[in-house]
């Protein structure tokens, strides 16, 4: 249930980046097609290619805390995205590379710690249940897509960009795209900071703290 919790808190962060992402390319950053099919490229390849780097990470100090790491580098490369406006495409370029880093971090370690969690005596492993703890991640991670996908356009709306009623206020774009993501995946770093997700491992401020003794 706490892996869980994280994970959906988390995943809440790429459903609302995914909605707005092509709008902040085009209405922020005056990019085209182009430019947008690039981003892209390069936000789910370096997503692709770090997952093996995230599970060599997570083999020297843990999997929580490489995932821990994963959304400090997110929430500190989406950040840039503040000072980026009009022909900024080619900075905008080490966000997407940085930010992708993390979605491997995403895509990699949670199930890695569910299944460490499913094997653990807490997991209840014998007793058969393996199967619905894949299909409760299955909806789960479809529900934590929705969920951004569902609250960040509305929300773009009432802050003043809403392009069906010829509304196109960048900063709420801006807001939406950068600040809503951060904040997310703050209190998702938070969630994992000080709450135990993995089997037979505490919470990340534990892990460093044993680390350091």
């Amino acid at each position: 249930r706490r892996l869980l919790l994280v994970f959906i808190v988390n995943g809440a962060a790429l459903g609302v980046a995914v909605s707005v992402m092509l709008f902040y390319v085009e209405h922020v950053l005056k990019g085209g097609k182009l430019q947008a099919g690039i981003i892209l490229l390069v936000y789910f390849g370096a997503a692709a290619a770090s997952v093996p780097l995230w599970l060599m990470l997570s083999r020297r100090i843990s999997k929580t805390a490489a995932w821990f790491v994963a959304m400090v580098v997110t929430v500190v490369a989406m950040s840039f995205g503040f000072f980026l406006g009009v022909g900024d495409f080619i900075w905008f370029l080490p966000i997407a590379i940085f930010t992708g880093l993390g979605i491997g971090a995403d895509y990699g370690l949670p199930p890695s710690i569910l299944a460490d969690v499913i094997n653990s005596e807490e997991g209840k492993d014998t007793q058969g249940d393996t199967g619905a703890y894949f299909g409760l991640w299955a909806l789960s991670t479809k529900l934590a897509t929705a969920i951004g996908a569902a609250g960040s356009l509305p929300v773009a709306a009432m802050l003043g960009f809403n392009p069906s009623s010829g509304q196109y206020d960048t900063s709420a774009l801006v807001f939406v795209y950068i600040a809503v993501p951060v904040l997310i995946k703050i209190a998702a770093a938070l969630l994992i900071w000080f709450i135990r997700i993995e089997a037979e491992r505490g919470s990340v401020r534990d892990e460093f703290r044993a680390a350091r003794a």
